[in-house]
């Protein structure tokens, strides 16, 4: 599955592929929000929880080089799919500078 076809189907649909084949990584807190970061295939699905009633309010892909910075601070760097991630992502930086 790709990206794109990830950001195609609705909530209900993400939430299923979310919780059937992503890799939980780390989560954030934005305002009224918990931000959880999951990794699947070559890309990562961040999703919004509110904070009020716990509910899932959306489910976002985006493409790995677009990580929030928030989020590099508090990944656990001894997950192995992490470790994967993180020498991809320094990789893709050294072949664009």
């Amino acid at each position: 599955m790709t990206l794109l076809e990830f950001n195609s189907f609705d909530l209900n649909q993400k939430s299923d592929l979310v919780w059937e084949w992503g890799h939980y990584l780390t989560s954030r807190k934005k305002e009224d929000l918990n931000i959880v970061l999951f990794l699947i295939n070559d890309f990562f699905a961040e999703v919004h929880i509110s904070t009020s009633d716990n509910k899932t309010t959306c489910i976002v892909g985006i493409a790995r080089k677009e990580l929030h910075e928030d989020f590099m601070t508090t990944l656990n760097h001894n997950d192995p799919f992490v470790k994967v991630f993180l020498k991809d992502l320094s990789s893709s930086r050294h072949e664009a500078a």
